[in-house]
């Protein structure tokens, strides 16, 4: 399932996608958290 999420900048979207983690699930909040981190 695939869900439309808006990205107003990146680090408060990694917060928030642990935030809803039990929706997203933990693979997209761990995935947001790599991806930011390769880029900071």
């Amino acid at each position: 399932m695939e869900q439309e999420v808006p990205i107003y900048d990146a680090p408060k979207t990694v917060i928030d996608c642990f935030r809803w983690r039990n929706t997203v699930g933990l693979d997209v909040a761990l995935e947001a958290a790599r991806d930011y981190l390769k880029t900071a």
